[in-house]
């Protein structure tokens, strides 16, 4: 009988149900060679990335040879494309085929997907186009394309200096561009589908049928041979049997006939979690643990709640449903089945040793392998007696032959003092699961590799109840993804075959280990920190590789060494005397080093024993730190600085040594994070601060899957990098329904820890001064200009551009290139500032100081400059300084200066008036006397440069200050709005030159400042403070709609429909400054110091920071950006493409209304996939065509064709000589109405479109108004409902083909 623990009351939980986007690269027609690409990998990517190619000799793939040292022969470096790589391959010999199909193999096959339905680029019927979202940026040069961002080689600084426009197209614009073209479809098609298709929404359950009951069947036989898979997309949504739900959840009857079928054991577990307490009563024995509770105990209590307590107060029970401990595979491939009839999601546990709940979750139908048969015959094969699959390999001398559910301790003994392997650090840790299949970290890993480097064969159920052998040659996808793609994902793993290593014949092992032996304070901060500074320098330069081990920063736990003891001092252990030899006299007695020889590492380690492992509300994150990171001075003291501001915490850590032999080994090898093949360390945490200080150090950095985090941000990207979507794709071909389903796993589907209700896939890209502390995390040292890009809460860096001292308010140039801020020498920024400009890089070079030194503030961008090279784009920014005002002598007042970016300061240039500065003050005094009968005398104006629209126009914010008369005190203040059209240089400024800027009605009163345009034009942000509020206490955050006008028209440009999104408490001391909106004008991002809510179980701060923060358009929610637990305050954020304007194809809607600030209702994360690299094709890009169809035509013909195509009369035209008189859409920002087919969409966007669109019967088609209009009297009359705003303009236009009702009407591409 199934082992039935107590039943409780059933209360209804929330069923797991959530969206996961997949990402299908492959399209067009298949271009392989069965001899690159075999079963069922049978096409080769047509824009994949293959390698690199050296002119003077070698290629990216061949292990030595990189751009550096091919540069350095002189040679040059070229990309080559997978179609190439399959090209050259047919063309050699059989040998070196060989040799170059496994250079491409792993990264130019995938299976081919079916034709396209209906011309679109998404291939599965599951998934939909996303036609707003980008699809990447094209160079444009003379109105010709010479590279896009899809590419190898294009860049945006590449694109600028070629003298080029960095042009962004949407996904709708990639479409009508793929639509359009009969070839190459395949190509382009891989550049844009994995951004453009999303899953089509759906419910989120469905009714799950009654489970098909089934006897026992034989018992799978493994095979080598390619199982008939097909590469089944898996859902985009999907949703799980819960125990509440009668018609799938099996009843008791069900599950003894399951009993009856198996030769393992079946347990149902209560949901109340009433007979966990058996756990407890194990103390902290690992193995007890394991082999309490038929296998629910886990070795970190908190685990079984939801996240493993990752949020503070969580206490969601994440107990699987049903527990079966398999015997063997027959016993696996039974259950697999009876989850899949009853709908139940899959998770698989041996140790429990999982820090993040992977091994577990709610509801589950749980399989734990400790049971298996195969753990009993776990041993050492006898030499070159076992080799794989593959026809040409030969046998492999020293294999360790294990069981799925074996630990380490088994591992070690069976394969006895003979040899040594790679293992785990706890014996009790699994040989085959979560530990190797997750990488497989340990001490020999410089020398011998990961777990994943020495696996040689994988037995494992698969998720159809099949047992297949996975080996090089037999699923080598498979193969890949279950080295380094996580544990609990791909199948059940019953059996490994695991390389072992012979052990030296005429040396030892030697084992090493420094301790501090010094309870005082000031000694052993002494010893720790001479500890940090000798290992940072020791590893920059490189420990041999026959180094491994463990350290800390009270010295190492354990460092191994494979070699003479002669070597091992010579190597490392005389460079630590020396370092002993360099404390003070009264340090050094305390520091203490041990070593000694042994005759094997298991001759140290031992077999034997337990591990006191069990543990209650316990966190640990680890990091990947690269080699090249601390090769620089700068690196290393950064390291430095970070390690020791740990310490001095006194928060400890556990530090693996990395490089060696892992180093050597290619990154596309197996699927552990790229990174891990260029570490010199995996440094380990216990608290949530450390962790985000790990990360924000060294953002180039990842997270090593073994001991990773459990609230680890954007973990998809973190854990893999870019090997995820290989990984989703092999998770789709292998277990198509997501029958597995864990927790930082694969293709996980379920909540997050700290989700936040407004979340999507967004990638914010932003700059913002950060500051920094010293090594107490306390007191402040500086601030700098530091770059962040990535989703909410996974935010990659800071990476600092600047050095400070103190570097405030940053502001990229338009084209993104340069970055502009002010820079103060101390932390007083009211005096001597400058304004400077660096290169918007890590590290960034100065490129000039573009003002005197005095009391300058807050640089923005001309963005009208966007076409000017860098150098000669002008900086804005505003000066406080005396001047002489004949009313009241000296006084103190703000003005606009500018200067280009390459400029001195001494060439800087005044753009206010003091002429007509003074004359609006005494005109706005006397308004100011007369409404409020001589109460309120204005005596002072200043005027500040906020921001500019793309015709080079700058918006001025003047602004008014007056005092109460009879008090002496009381001031207030009034703020205007105008637009500057700065003269030529040498020209005197006029009042004519500024135009009024129509404010809502609340701007007359009050403070009114930090204005910024959003890059589509469409709004403003800014803050508003009442008359007693300095700059940023008690701050309102707002957005508004901005109505731009033509230059020179009487029609005044206008800001309506005000929305203050925050509006602060003056009592809560919460403090919102600098509200600047991201390029696609969807979020608002802004800095606060706001309390969080997303609170971790462990983990304390004792202040709130500032953060950055993002306001939802579309939802009205806030999110959180930056971590909780960071010891850097985020201020004055800004956001890359704000300056470089930006024409939004579909502009958000403008019909808006006041709301009050948002809830912080949880909600999903964002996932962040990375992308391969397609080939370059400066030929065709997007930005030719999807605007105007007409204008790719030179033909008469294919002109005429196009109205056909269109069904439209005259939606093109054709003229060889002729100039035509066309009525077009003014202004850049219009919309395309020809892309509505309907007369219902065509209506539905008048009000985005202020009418333009109108739907005519008789064309059966959306035009815009100023289609067919023949002269340009009738042009003109056509204006905006309830204004005289002229919506056409009536120009010559001379063109092969042209179209009048498209934006732009012309050839020309915006």
């Amino acid at each position: 009988m199934f082992k039935q623990m107590p039943v409780v009351d059933k209360r209804r939980p929330v069923g797991i149900s959530s969206m996961r986007t997949r990402f299908f690269l492959i399209f067009g027609a298949a271009l392989a060679s069965a001899e690159l690409c075999i079963v069922p990998k049978n096409q080769v990517i047509p824009c994949g990335l293959a390698g690199f190619t050296c002119s003077a000799g070698g290629d990216s793939n061949d292990g030595s040879t990189n751009k550096q040292n091919c540069e350095g022969k002189g040679g040059q470096w070229t990309p080559y494309s997978c179609p190439d790589a399959n090209s050259y391959l047919s063309t050699q010999s059989p040998e070196l085929k060989e040799i170059l199909v496994g250079w491409w193999r792993g990264k130019c096959c995938e299976s081919p997907t079916p034709d396209p339905p209906d011309g679109t680029m998404c291939h599965d019927p599951e998934t939909e186009l996303n036609g707003v979202a980008p699809a990447g940026f094209s160079c444009i040069k003379d109105s010709e394309p010479i590279g896009d961002s899809n590419d190898f080689t294009t860049t945006e600084a590449s694109c600028t200096s070629a003298g080029g426009a960095w042009v962004p197209y949407n996904c709708q614009n990639a479409q009508n561009y793929y639509n359009s073209i009969s070839e190459s479809q395949g190509y382009f098609a891989c550049w844009w589908a994995f951004k453009c298709c999303v899953p089509v929404a759906s419910p989120t359950s469905s009714p799950v049928k009654p489970p098909i009951k089934s006897g026992p069947g034989p018992s799978p036989a493994p095979t080598k041979n390619p199982t008939n898979l097909s590469p089944t997309p898996q859902p985009s949504d999907r949703s799980y049997c819960t125990r509440d739900d009668a018609i799938c959840w099996p009843t008791d009857a069900e599950l003894n006939d399951l009993d009856t079928q198996i030769r393992g054991k079946v347990m149902s577990v209560p949901a109340d979690g009433s007979t966990y307490g058996v756990c407890f009563d194990q103390g902290d024995d690992a193995f007890k643990l394991t082999e309490a509770g038929n296998g629910l105990c886990y070795q970190y209590h908190d685990c079984r709640y939801q996240f493993c307590r990752a949020e503070s107060g969580e206490n969601d029970l994440q107990l699987p449903g049903v527990i079966v401990q398999p015997f063997d595979a027959d016993d696996a491939s039974k259950a697999l089945k009876f989850a899949s009839d009853h709908n139940m999601a899959v998770t698989i546990k041996t140790s429990g040793h999982s820090f993040m709940g992977s091994s577990t979750g709610k509801d589950t139908l749980q399989i734990v392998t400790t049971e298996l048969d195969e753990n009993d015959e776990t041993k050492l094969l006898p030499a070159n007696s076992w080799s794989n699959s593959c026809p040409s390999t030969g046998p492999v001398k020293h294999v360790l032959r294990a069981g799925g559910g074996s630990f380490w301790k088994q591992g070690y003994l069976a394969a006895g003092f003979g040899v040594n392997v790679v293992g785990g650090g706890a014996l009790s840790v699994s040989v085959a699961g979560g530990w190797l299949q997750g990488g497989g970290l340990s001490a020999m890993t410089p020398t011998h590799g990961l777990g994943v480097d020495n696996v040689l064969a994988f037995d494992v159920v698969l998720a159809d109840g099949s047992l297949v052998v996975a080996d090089e040659c037999s699923h080598p996808d498979l193969f890949w993804a279950l080295r380094g793609g996580g544990g609990g994902t791909f199948g059940v793993v019953t059996k490994i075959h695991y390389r072992a290593h012979s052990n030296p014949t005429n040396s030892r092992y030697v084992a090493c280990r420094v301790s501090f032996q010094s309870s005082d304070n000031t000694i052993r901060e002494s010893m720790t920190d001479a500890w940090i500074d000798f290992m940072v320098d020791k590893s920059a330069t490189g420990i041999d590789r026959r180094w491994g081990g463990y350290w800390n920063l009270l010295g190492s736990i354990t460092f191994w060494f494979r070699g003479s003891m002669n070597d091992a001092e010579t190597t490392l252990i005389n460079d630590i005397k020396a370092l002993k030899s360099s404390l003070s006299p009264d340090v050094k007695p305390s520091f203490r080093i041990d070593y000694e020889e042994h005759d094997s590492y298991l001759a140290y380690r031992g077999g034997h024993g337990t591990d006191k492992t069990g543990n209650q509300n316990f966190y640990i994150g680890s990091w990947l730190i690269p080699q090249s990171d601390i090769r620089t001075q700068s690196g290393r003291i950064k390291a430095k600085n970070m390690l020791k501001k740990i310490s001095i915490r006194g928060n400890s850590m556990f530090n693996y040594l990395l490089g060696g032999i892992t180093n050597d080994i290619d990154t596309a090898a197996t699927a552990v994070h790229p990174v891990m093949r260029e570490a010199v360390w995996q440094l380990e945490v216990f608290c949530p601060t450390q962790m985000n200080l790990l990360m924000e150090t060294f953002p180039n950095g990842a997270a090593g899957f073994n001991h990773h985090s459990k609230d680890l941000p954007d973990w998809r990207n973190n854990l893999w990098g870019s090997n995820y979507p290989r990984l989703e794709h092999i998770k789709a071909t292998y277990d198509p329904n997501n029958l597995f389903n864990c927790h930082h796993c694969v293709g996980y589907i379920g909540e997050e820890p700290f989700q936040q209700a407004g979340v999507g896939k967004d990638i914010f890209r932003l700059i913002s001064s950060v500051r920094v502390t010293d090594t107490s995390a306390y007191k402040v040292i500086g601030m700098k200009i530091g770059i962040l890009e990535g989703p909410a809460l996974g935010l990659n860096g800071p990476r600092f551009i600047s050095d400070g001292p103190y570097d405030w308010k940053p502001m990229y140039s338009p084209g993104n290139t340069m970055v502009t801020f002010f820079r103060t020498f101390n932390s007083n920024f009211e005096i001597d500032t400058v304004i400077k400009v660096l290169k918007a890089e890590e590290n960034g070079e100065d490129v000039g100081t573009v003002s005197t030194t005095g009391r300058n503030y807050n640089p923005t961008w001309n963005r009208g400059d966007f076409g000017l090279p860098d150098a000669e784009k002008r900086v804005l920014w505003v000066r406080y300084e005396n001047w002489f005002d004949k009313s009241q002598g000296k006084s103190l007042r703000a003005a606009a200066y500018c200067n280009c970016a390459s400029c001195e300061g001494s060439q800087e240039r005044l753009i206010s008036s003091e002429a007509v500065m003074v004359a609006a003050r005494n005109s706005k005094r006397a308004k100011v006397l007369q409404k409020t009968n001589n109460v309120y005398y204005v005596y002072g104006v200043g005027e500040w440069p906020m921001t500019s629209l793309h015709d080079g126009r700058v918006l001025i914010l003047r602004q008014f200050e007056a005092i109460n008369y009879p008090t002496n005190s009381l001031f207030k203040r009034w703020s205007e709005l105008h637009l500057l059209t700065v003269p030529a240089s040498g020209s005197t400024i006029l009042s004519s030159d500024y135009q009024a800027v129509k404010i809502p009605p609340g701007w007359d009163s009050g403070w009114v400042h930090k204005i910024f345009f959003s890059a589509g034009e469409n709004y403003v942000t800014y803050q508003r403070n009442g008359d007693e509020g300095e700059d940023h206490a008690q701050s309102s955050l707002c957005f508004a709609n901005f109505e731009a006008n033509v230059q020179g028209s009487n029609i005044l440009a206008s800001v309506t429909n005000e929305n203050c999104f925050v509006q602060n408490n003056p009592n809560d001391q919460v403090q919102d400054w600098y509200a600047r909106m991201t390029e696609d004008e969807q979020h608002i991002v802004f800095s606060s110091n706001r309390p969080s809510s997303l609170k971790a179980s462990i983990s304390y701060l004792g202040y709130e920071p500032f953060r950055l923060y993002a306001y939802v358009m579309l939802t009205g929610d806030i999110i959180q950006l930056t971590p909780t637990y960071s010891y850097k305050n985020y201020w004055y954020p800004s956001t890359y493409g704000l300056t470089t304007y930006s024409k939004l194809t579909s502009p958000p809607s403008k019909s808006l209304s006041l709301t009050k600030i948002p809830s912080k209702s949880p909600s999903k994360k964002p996932i962040q996939s990375p992308t391969k690299n397609p080939i370059k094709n400066p030929t065709l890009s997007p930005t030719q065509s999807p605007l105007n169809a007409c204008v790719q035509h030179t033909q008469k013909k294919a002109c005429k064709k196009e109205n056909k195509n269109q069904n439209v009369k005259n939606y093109c035209v054709f003229s060889k000589k002729k100039t035509f008189k066309i009525c077009m859409e003014i202004g850049s920002e219009m919309h395309d109405c020809s892309q509505y087919k309907s007369k219902k969409k065509c209506k539905s966007t008048e009000k985005f479109s202020k009418g333009k669109c109108k739907y005519k019967n008789k064309q059966k088609a959306c035009v815009s108004q100023c289609f067919e209009v023949k002269n340009k009297s009738s042009c003109m009359k056509i204006v905006q409902p309830n204004t005289n705003t002229s919506l056409c303009k009536f120009v010559k236009q001379k063109n092969s083909c042209y179209g009048c009702q498209l934006n732009p009407c012309s050839s020309k591409v915006p």
